[in-house]
């Protein structure tokens, strides 16, 4: 790998750190937001859904942009509009204003996480692609657990406007730094080729396995964001705990986060695809099951830690298994598809769990979750084929 390569890289994996730290921020926010604007707690966690909302519906026409212009262009609108939607929840004296400034920012992530994945899969070998993207998602999923411990200590000490600046901030800086991306980003073919994908056009012997990824995706992004909203909740609302201490239980998760990335990458490529993928959806259902039956702050740290683990298992898993699956001739629709069912699956998590929440408890709502959960690793295990081919 030449230096000039190895930077891009380094550049690369920095903004997503970075980005990922400001985007986690918010959440420790979420009991202060109820309060502040005198809205009841399942309805502030529906910031958390405008967010995925704005990145479930810009996936196609953020492919498009990437093939016609670039991902360099990708990165540069991406960050710009998380700006503004951090600057615009930053400001805003009316409570349905921010979910208009969380919508942009959901907007702007979305396009720029595939600037960047397609600027890193073009800089390296296929056979490195599963460590890339395991280190990128690690990175992320990082970063957003990170993010809360230092949103949860600024919220606490100064106030939640503040929180949403400082995520204004390093978007501002994340732009700025991707005008160093490189210009010579392969474009891919806009004609006519068709905006969806369609499970027909992978083999038939194949077919099940995709629609056993695309599942797992689903299940996988909804949990996330549920539990981006429903643990400070719980842990907050519910257990009394300090939005400092609610943002800690998040940062538990990221460390063990990180500590996966070069194992996690190392199975997906060596080991095998289901060793990291069924792991990476059992044990969040395990977690959940356990939630409702954790009142001290050691027990919702242990939980966490099993999540930490399953999250920093899954990172790359599905996204390398599914490229191992599609053809290439469709490669960008069918990759398109599949996330887009995992952002719907993540635009249902905060909505439906802040409806529970709000009939039922925050800690029982968890319960929801576990069997869609089980049931994904289930389909993994026992549906889906290994697509790790050995040498």
């Amino acid at each position: 790998m030449t230096g000039a390569r190895a930077g891009n890289l380094a550049l690369l994996y920095s903004t997503v750190l970075f980005m990922s730290l400001g985007q986690g921020m918010v959440f420790p926010t979420i009991p202060l937001l109820a309060s502040f604007f005198e809205v009841s707690p399942g309805l502030a966690v529906q910031v958390v859904t405008a967010h995925a909302l704005g990145r479930t519906i810009i996936l196609i026409p953020a492919g498009l942009l990437i093939d016609r212009y670039g991902a360099r262009t990708a990165l540069l609108a991406g960050s710009a509009l998380v700006l503004c939607g951090a600057f615009v929840t930053a400001v805003t004296p009316y409570f349905s204003l921010l979910f208009l400034g969380q919508f942009l920012a959901g907007v702007g992530d979305s396009v720029w996480t595939m600037g960047r994945e397609v600027s890193g899969v073009e800089m390296v070998e296929q056979h490195q692609r599963g460590r890339l993207l395991s280190g990128f998602m690690g990175v992320k999923s990082a970063g957003m657990a990170i993010g809360p411990v230092a949103g949860g200590i600024i919220a606490q000490w100064v106030g939640f406007r503040v929180v949403f600046m400082v995520y204004a901030a390093v978007a501002l800086a994340v732009f700025v730094t991707s005008f160093s991306a490189p210009r010579d980003t392969v474009r891919g073919h806009v004609g006519k080729i068709a905006l969806w994908g369609r499970v027909s056009d992978v083999l038939p012997d194949l077919r099940a396995t995709f629609v056993a990824l695309v599942f797992a995706t689903f299940s996988m992004q909804m949990y996330r964001t549920a539990l981006q909203g429903m643990l400070p909740l719980y842990a907050g609302a519910e257990l009394g705990f300090s939005a400092a201490r609610v943002g800690s239980l998040f940062g538990v998760s990221g460390l063990f986060v990180l500590l996966m990335i070069l194992p996690a990458g190392f199975i997906t490529d060596r080991v095998g695809r289901k060793y990291a993928s069924v792991p990476s959806t059992a044990l969040p259902g395990i977690a959940f099951l356990a939630f409702p039956f954790a009142s001290t702050l050691p027990q919702l740290v242990a939980i966490m830690v099993l999540i930490g683990l399953a999250q920093g298992m899954s990172l790359g898993a599905l996204s390398v298994s599914t490229y191992d699956v599609i053809p290439e001739s469709a490669r960008g629709r069918l990759q398109g598809l599949r996330r887009t069912v995992g952002e719907s699956g993540a635009v249902m998590g905060p909505l439906v769990g802040g409806s529970l929440a709000d009939l039922v408890g925050a800690g029982r709502t968890f319960l929801f979750y576990a069997p869609i959960l089980l049931g994904a690793a289930a389909g993994l295990a026992f549906v889906a084929k290994e697509t790790l081919v050995r040498k």
